[in-house]
């Protein structure tokens, strides 16, 4: 794929904050913070402001099969970003990789280079997408709440588990009810769900789009009009956060640095109770920190910790609170860092697959080493997946990168035995038999299959559902290979 070296991209967005009263579309590049490879993606710039006011930024995100471009190609979005004034950025996502992993960054660094080159109001930032691209509102959006006003997935998927991530970003949810590719369901249940935790959002279900893109350009009118209503709350008193890693375990003025038992989901609430008093409880938490000038307490004001066992007396009011659970004591130890920032956290790396490797250049093969492993460790014979569920740009392969190493937004699998008998057809076009090379059609035998749960359902009623998702299956797979 050709694009542009660095010094280009520098030069054409300098040109673009230097343009004044002309509006502006135009194919973009940038430099991944995961890969260090250039990447595309599509940006629009309105016309200046006569004060020159900071532009808000919605980012929206294609779905699968198309790219960058869908957008802009597709909806109404200059029309409508011109009219109110907003800055649209268009990720690539590398494809079809459900914004995970190596594109989930690439959204947060396209933020960043847009921010750094335009004058971007950091409480305007929004989040759209549909289809894939809903999914991806849903998760890049939970996963890093403090950096969005407000979020819309359209005919997406939900990760259930970190829907009270959604405190402050009042989702306006949008679905059509004869949607053949994503059920509505996908949308009513979040729905159901933020209504049950006291989350605010907003549901639309409309009635003769299916799941065509024409959907989001009608909506338009109420969308434009629901971002010009939300800033991003940047200091909220009250915080509950759920990350299954410290590699997205910031929120407001909270981090997660070390989970109790990686890599299941960690959770923090915590509530600022005037004057002074933050109570707070955890969940599978080893060490977290409050970044002190953040807490929306007047300055002046002392400040205490309540956590289930103990209560400190932090009396700094900037650096970070440092809390630590000490398993042989039963407590909270607390301590203190004056560092403005606090180290990232690093995820251990299991193996390296190079960016050349069959592995990485071919989702085929990517798909049926993965199964492999999924086979050794679920004690399986075969596994029945398409063969873009799994996506890899190349390079170390960390423990983080392991759990979004299967892309697809059903993670359950389900275990069914399988005699040889042929697929229903619209799965025998789409799907394969992994890992390549070990299923023989001849011989006579009853295979133990697993597949994602969907899937398994559909050929198999009876079908065990595993306890675990698929990426916890592979991490542990690749520790055990890691420590031969």
């Amino acid at each position: 794929m050709w694009c542009w070296k660095p010094t280009f991209l520098f030069l054409g967005l300098l040109a673009f904050a230097a343009t004044d009263g002309v509006s502006q579309d135009q194919a973009m590049t940038f430099i991944s913070t995961y890969d260090g490879t250039a990447q595309p993606f599509r940006l629009f710039v309105p016309k200046q402001k006569s004060k020159r006011e900071p532009f808000p930024l919605v980012v929206v995100l294609h779905g699968k099969g198309v790219n960058q471009n869908a957008w802009f190609d597709y909806t109404p979005i200059k029309e409508f970003a011109e009219r109110y004034g907003y800055v649209v950025a268009a990720p690539h996502g590398r494809g079809d990789y459900f914004y995970r992993g190596a594109a989930e960054q690439d959204i947060l660094d396209i933020i960043q280079t847009v921010k750094s080159k335009l004058s971007i109001d950091p409480d305007r930032v929004y989040l759209m997408g549909h289809s894939m691209g809903g999914w991806g509102t849903w998760w890049v959006g939970l996963r890093n709440p403090d950096i969005f006003a407000a979020i819309s997935p359209m005919s997406g998927f939900a990760q259930m588990e970190l829907l009270p991530n959604a405190l402050h970003l009042d989702p306006f949810i949008i679905h059509d009810a004869d949607d053949a590719v994503v059920s509505v369901e996908q949308s009513r249940m979040p729905a159901k769900r933020l209504s049950e935790l006291g989350i605010s959002f907003r549901y639309k279900e409309e009635h003769g789009y299916g799941h065509m893109s024409k959907m989001i350009g009608d909506n338009f009118p109420h969308l434009f009009e629901w971002m010009e209503k939300h800033r991003r709350t940047p200091r909220p008193e009250a915080v509950h956060f759920v990350t299954r890693t410290p590699s997205r375990g910031n929120a407001y003025w909270l981090r997660i640095l070390k989970t109790a038992q990686y890599p299941h989901y960690a959770v923090v609430d915590a509530r600022v109770k005037q004057p002074g008093i933050i109570n707070i409880v955890t969940e599978n938490v080893h060490r977290f920190a409050i970044h002190l000038a953040e807490v929306p307490i007047k300055s002046s004001a002392s400040l205490k910790v309540s956590l289930s066992k103990g209560e400190f007396s932090v009396g700094k009011r900037d650096g970070w609170a440092i809390f630590t659970w000490d398993e042989k004591g039963k407590k909270w130890n607390y301590g203190y860092d004056a560092s403005q920032t606090l180290p990232p956290w690093e995820s251990p790396v299991l193996t390296h697959l190079a960016m050349d490797s069959r592995e990485v250049t071919s989702p085929t093969c990517l798909a049926s080493w993965a199964a492999g492993l999924i086979c050794e460790e679920t004690g399986s014979d075969l596994c029945l997946f398409l063969n873009d569920m799994f996506r890899f740009p190349g390079g170390p392969l960390t423990e983080d990168a392991a759990l979004d190493l299967y892309v697809y937004p059903e993670e359950r699998l389900a275990q069914f035995r399988y005699g040889g008998e042929p697929l229903p057809k619209y799965l025998n076009e789409k799907s394969q038999i992994f890992p390549i090379g070990r299923y023989d059609p001849h011989r006579k035998k009853t295979w133990k299959v697993i597949t994602p749960l969907n899937l398994a359902i559909q050929l198999d009623r009876n079908a065990q559902t595993l306890p675990e998702p698929i990426g916890t299956y592979l991490l542990r797979a690749l520790r055990r290979k890691s420590k031969m």
